[in-house]
């Protein structure tokens, strides 16, 4: 095989990954943290992406200098495969498991397999563990390659597994997306250290993200910019397709009304309504929990479904977010209070459709908004 064949899909992948990236800072909003992430991770894998074309194209060159670039350019492919794997698998997990509580020991279980892979790589160019360039200038594995491969995608396996187990929550489109760009660099892996002398790794990654970033347009079009819930578009579509697959479990919903935003939009600006509403959904989220489903219907109406087949849970859950709200009024951060207005119930059979079950649950809401007035 040529040196040519063998980088090109380097540097192809490279340039298309750069042109994505042109296109995403001008396209995705800078301000998410999920869009900045995306770049500065874009802008690593094209770096890592010319690193590993280098080192092929310079094997075989015995000038000092240049061996010392290919150590470097080789310990930073390794360093950066596990680090940048990690990364993802964290985006990941805030992304879908924003709420979750930090388990015993996940520190140790995330940092130890870095520390072990940091050390045996920064001791290579002395023990030769990870590679090593010969007498011949020829580039080898080392005793412990696979090392920092498999710790590469032991977190991209657990990368799969959360985003398996939260797929409830994920619109089908979404889903497939995520599994696909997980999987592919997965796939690379295994060709590259099965086939020696081919380059898929980094490659592999760069196509992952080029996916990733029909992953980000669809989160702008499938959640509410402002408050980070899904649009009314993609909540029907969401729960249309579990209906008509019959893939649903027992499920509740509350439906949330924000009161007297018009005053407050009035009387204090609208930066204010803002703030009230993001409040509202911070608060639903929070308590809900983060397999459950919030999406903004309208101004200021939100639904919130979650999976039990208990009332006696809904409504507890209902007067944990009067609480909640109750107490941050206390705070006086904003200056008027926060109230809301819910109606909730069980979905079942007994309705035609989902749309039926809403229009049941926004009823009950007005029911307790008039009783609100009222008083």
């Amino acid at each position: 095989m040529s040196i040519f064949h063998q980088v090109d899909i380097n540097f192809a992948a490279a340039f298309l990954l750069f042109l994505v990236s042109v296109v995403a800072f001008y396209r995705l909003d800078i301000k998410d943290k999920l869009s900045r992430a995306y770049l500065i991770t874009a802008l690593i894998i094209i770096f890592q992406l010319i690193f590993e074309a280098l080192t092929v194209i310079f094997d075989r060159n015995a000038d000092p200098l240049i061996i010392q670039l290919r150590v470097l350019m080789s310990m930073a492919l390794f360093l950066g495969g596990p680090i940048l794997s990690l990364y993802w698998m964290q985006l990941l997990r805030k992304m879908l498991i924003p709420r979750a509580k930090t388990i015993k020991g996940y520190k140790y279980f995330i940092i130890v397999p870095q520390i072990f892979n940091v050390t045996i790589v920064l001791l290579t160019p002395f023990t030769d563990w990870v590679f090593y360039i010969d007498e011949n200038a020829i580039y080898q594995r080392g005793d412990f390659f696979l090392v920092s491969t498999i710790f590469t995608y032991y977190y991209m396996i657990i990368a799969a597994g959360m985003i398996f187990n939260n797929r409830k929550g994920i619109v089908r489109e979404d889903l497939i997306l995520l599994l696909i760009a997980t999987s592919i660099p997965m796939l690379g892996g295994v060709i590259q250290a099965t086939f020696y002398g081919t380059l898929f790794i980094w490659p592999s990654v760069a196509f992952a993200l080029i996916l990733l970033y029909l992953f980000l347009q669809q989160r702008i079009i499938h959640h509410d910019f402002l408050t980070g819930a899904w649009t009314r578009e993609s909540f029907f579509q969401y729960v249309n397709q579990k209906i008509t697959t019959g893939d649903h479990e027992p499920c509740g919903a509350l439906y949330i009304d924000l009161d007297n935003l018009k005053d407050i939009n009035d009387e204090h600006g609208h930066q204010y309504g803002d703030k009230a509403l993001k409040k509202v959904v911070e608060v639903t989220k929070n308590t809900l929990g983060h397999k459950s489903i919030i999406s903004r219907l309208g101004g200021d109406e939100f639904i919130g479904v979650i999976h039990t087949d208990s009332k006696d849970i809904l409504k507890d859950k209902v007067a944990d977010i009067k609480a909640q709200l109750v107490e941050f009024n206390k705070t006086k951060s904003y200056p008027f209070d926060i109230v809301t207005s819910v109606g909730y119930d069980l979905f079942s059979d007994d309705y035609h459709n989902f749309e039926h079950f809403i229009n049941h649950i926004d009823q009950l809401m007005y029911d307790e908004k008039r009783k609100h007035k009222g008083a």
